[in-house]
């Protein structure tokens, strides 16, 4: 798993109706990040027992206890998109998984492929911090803070927050059977109240509670939210959040979606540190080539993809050595080794010529030199298609420099 601890869960995959043990909630969704990065260029995706314990937080006492969680998640049906958030999409029922097994300590399993096309990309979602969820011991209070962090996270604000869920809705949500807890009482003596105090003791957010009544029956309740106890999690003066909103022109709700939830992560604050100082160089290389009079930057906007891209600034870009030397032997090139100095010679001249907002395009590897022609791979074809249509003459340039050759040929990674 990455240091990024979070969760981008789609809004119809919180609201699900379900008899998923509290265990296996919290697989499904170290299971769904792990995937997550590779939803449409592959099906199959694999974790390690041991990394998917540590993630939940406490340790299987055997392989068949986690056999025994997956089996559910591939026979157990789910319910999916009860609040019908989402109307572009028809969800239907389903299982988790489609498929799983285990070989030598490594789980390798994959998603339906109508699950996955509704999976990619949400635009309706709860961000999700899975250091947080290795916090709970208790399935409801892990199921409500999922509710009402979709909230938050679409809603972009803690500030006059509120949610309204039907009694009937939220029973489902929470996964009670008609004869658990059947009447208002005991479902808010021993579910909510339990719930709300253990989100309020781990979340950056505080809830209250208060309820609605049709005639005189509580048919509906209202949780209140506010910003709680995230203040206490980082140092304002080492991540001055008001200086950079007066900066960037950045709102409220903007930093609160975007920014406070990155400074409850290990490396947070380098995140944010890291697209601050990006976003500078590009506005800064952007101002310097921009017709004279025009310098209109959407500025919270390029902040937003630089965090979400983690874009470094041209100082910390690094080269993968060690990465070079495993392709050459999986593919039987040339040694690396032998090209150390030319390829950071190539890399430092782009550094020079590539505009902050591009620098991800330096996320290449040389493969070999070979016939008069420096070989070299991107990550995506994304980062093929810039470097080829906007930096060309750069990439010509640097490899007349670095290695004294004129024609340059690139290629997509079939490893990363």
């Amino acid at each position: 798993m990455t240091k990024n601890n979070i969760l981008i869960k789609h809004s119809a995959a919180v609201h699900i109706k379900s008899k998923l043990s509290f265990a296996e909630r919290k697989i499904m969704n170290v299971m769904l990040k792990n995937a997550q990065k590779d939803f449409g260029k592959k099906t199959n995706h694999q974790i390690s027992v041991l990394d998917l314990q540590k993630q939940i937080g406490w340790k299987f006492q055997n392989i068949r206890d986690v056999e025994i969680y997956l089996n559910n998640l591939v026979t157990f049906p789910v319910k999916w998109n009860i609040l019908e958030k989402d109307k572009k999409n028809n969800w239907g029922v389903t299982t988790v998984l489609a498929a799983y097994e285990i070989i030598d300590g490594i789980c390798k399993y994959e998603y339906s492929d109508s699950l996955i096309e509704k999976l990619v990309n949400p635009n309706i979602y709860a961000n999700i911090n899975l250091d947080l969820q290795k916090k709970y011991k208790g399935k409801y209070s892990l199921i409500l803070s999922e509710v009402l962090s979709e909230h938050i996270s679409t809603r972009g604000a803690y500030k006059n927050s509120n949610k309204i869920i039907k009694v009937d809705d939220l029973r489902d949500i929470l996964g009670l059977e008609d004869e658990h807890y059947k009447s208002f009482k005991s479902l808010n003596a021993k579910v909510l109240k339990n719930a709300i105090k253990e989100i309020n003791a781990i979340e950056p957010f505080k809830v209250k509670l208060k309820t609605i009544k049709k005639g005189r029956v509580i048919n509906a309740v209202k949780f209140f939210l506010s910003e709680g106890s995230i203040q206490q999690k980082y140092n304002p003066d080492q991540c001055p959040l008001s200086e950079l909103k007066e900066e960037f022109h950045l709102t409220d709700s903007f930093v609160d979606k975007f920014m406070r939830p990155l400074l409850l992560e290990e490396d947070g604050k380098q995140i944010i540190d890291d697209a601050v100082q990006s976003v500078r160089e590009y506005i800064k290389a952007k101002q310097t080539t921009e017709v004279k009079g025009d310098n209109t930057i959407v500025k919270p906007a390029i902040i937003n993809k630089a965090i979400k891209e983690r874009w470094k600034p041209a100082a910390k870009i690094e080269i993968n050595i060690d990465y070079l030397q495993n392709a050459r032997k999986e593919w039987g090139i040339s040694e690396v080794s032998e090209y150390k100095e030319e390829f950071l010679l190539f890399i430092e001249y782009l550094k020079k010529e590539i505009v902050g907002q591009d620098l991800y395009c330096l996320s290449v590897n040389i493969m070999d030199v070979r016939d008069g022609v420096v070989y070299i791979e991107a990550k995506s074809e994304l980062v093929k298609s810039v470097l080829e249509n906007r930096y060309n003459n750069e990439l010509l340039e640097a490899a007349k420099k670095a290695f004294s050759l004129e024609k340059v040929n690139i290629t997509v990674s079939k490893t990363l």
